[in-house]
């Protein structure tokens, strides 16, 4: 059953095509994260975590997003674009 959480991996195991392994520095991404006021995030990127870090979190949150509502978040979609169209590479 999906609830659109987020479980560790020995209890995520066989839980189907939709589960998919949170590594444990993202762990400790979103973990700090939730920790600091939204005014110091930007001290996040002074931990100096891997872009594959950065982008487990990320598509963390959004299919916890996506498992609640149903639906993706436009806003996040149009961010993306936005990322995109300024990315050099």
């Amino acid at each position: 059953m999906r609830r659109g959480g987020v479980v560790c991996a020995r209890c995520g195991a066989g839980q189907g095509p939709g589960a998919h392994p949170l590594p444990d520095e993202a762990r400790r991404l979103l973990l700090a994260a939730q920790q600091l006021p939204l005014a110091a995030a930007p001290r996040l990127v002074e931990a100096q975590l891997g872009r594959a870090a950065w982008d487990a979190a990320r598509d963390t949150v959004q299919a916890v997003l996506r498992a609640h509502l149903g639906r993706p978040l436009r806003s996040v979609e149009f961010i993306a674009k936005l990322n995109a169209a300024g990315d050099p590479s």
